[in-house]
């Protein structure tokens, strides 16, 4: 029989070791960037006697530098914190092991005195079976698999068809501690679900008015040509301040809506990143079982790319109207692109176009977690 705990032993120590050599490199990144501004101050020095030409070359391959790094540290950031969730988990399942599950949600929101049998059998609640066996990463894969519990399958087939996909997933032990480490429960809000899907149902408001269309593209365009007729003296600048001031007015005129539409996502736009990783993963594996294929290939059902990279394009739409955040980077942003009416139409693009996909992206990564 395989000794699970050497398993995870062997996984602490791997990931441990990892871990601490992304670290070393994380504060090896943090003094370069110190040096890399040091290294812009000098070069903008030796260049200062040279001319503005090589003043900005300087000041270029300073900040080249200096955001590569930046980039370089992001990243270690994010490894270093799956590597941190990677030990912990593969710790708590030590300790499960040796019998102590108190890392486990007990499952104490699911006990109902009324059941007929979850209380006499321990289905919830501390060393429940519900402790022993749940390790869903959404709140829907854990109300499913509360519910199944609860209320269990009474079909002969459909059990066999489980039975079938839990036994491919059990050794694929990388990809279900990946799955699990994507997305976090305690991230995810009661509500996050239905506020999407609400919001996903409402009508759209700028996408069918062909003058809306119009004027996003026409006035970021015109002021663009009035930037450059300005730069080289054509024009008086006062021209583009005008233009600034105009489409500055615009966009104030539907700040309510858009502040509406930024107000339902806003909160969630982690959430929407952690359900995207699952459809990659789930994307990931080739299937053999019938469920996991079916649940799989309905993901993809409408054959227009992945379901993952389709949530991640929502995400980044999500992720850009950051921008409202900052009242001068609103200003700078709607003055010269009615930034927050493009990313708007953008949102609203999005929905008319999977918006008959959402629930079942939500729903296929709720099964494969449950």
């Amino acid at each position: 029989m395989i000794d699970r705990t050497e398993i995870y032993q062997e996984r602490v120590t791997r990931y441990q070791e990892l871990l601490t050599t992304e670290q070393k490199k994380q504060k090896i990144t943090s003094f370069a960037r110190l040096g890399a501004f040091l290294l812009t101050v000098a070069l903008v020095w030796l260049a200062w006697d040279f001319g503005a030409m090589a003043i900005m070359a300087g000041i270029a391959v300073g900040i080249g530098s200096f955001t590569f790094l930046v980039k370089k540290h992001t990243k270690l950031k994010k490894h270093i914190a799956y590597l941190e969730a990677m030990v912990k988990q593969n710790e708590d399942e030590m300790s499960a092991g040796y019998g102590g599950f108190i890392s486990f949600e007990e499952g104490n929101m699911y006990m109902d005195h009324e059941h007929p049998y979850t209380n006499d059998l321990d289905i919830f609640g501390r060393g429940s079976l519900f402790q022993y066996i749940n390790r869903t990463t959404t709140l829907p894969g854990r109300d499913l698999l509360a519910s199944w519990l609860a209320q269990p399958e009474l079909d002969i087939e459909v059990i066999k068809t489980r039975q079938k996909a839990v036994q491919e997933l059990d050794p694929k032990l990388d990809w279900r501690q990946d799955f699990q480490t994507a997305g976090d429960p305690s991230e995810e809000k009661a509500d996050d679900q239905a506020m999407v899907l609400e919001w996903i149902a409402e009508p759209v408001f700028f996408v069918n008015k062909w003058y809306m269309r119009a004027m996003l593209v026409a006035l970021p365009l015109t002021m663009l040509l009035l930037i450059i007729l300005a730069s080289i003296s054509v024009i008086d600048p006062n021209f583009v301040a005008a233009m600034f001031l105009v489409q500055l007015i615009v966009s104030l005129a539907f700040t309510k809506k858009i502040g509406q539409y930024h107000n339902k996502v806003k909160d969630r736009h982690l959430v929407l990143r952690k359900y995207a990783k699952l459809l990659a993963l789930i994307e990931s594996e080739n299937y053999e079982s019938d469920l996991l294929k079916d649940l799989a290939n309905s993901a993809n059902a409408s054959g227009t790319g992945k379901a993952s990279e389709k949530f991640l394009k929502l995400t980044t739409i999500v992720d850009s109207f950051e921008s409202r955040q900052n009242v001068f980077g609103a200003i700078f942003t709607n003055g010269l692109f009615l930034w927050d009416m493009q990313n708007a139409v953008r949102l609203e693009k999005w929905k008319e176009q999977f918006k008959d996909d959402l629930k079942n992206w939500f729903d296929v990564s709720a099964q494969f977690d449950a």
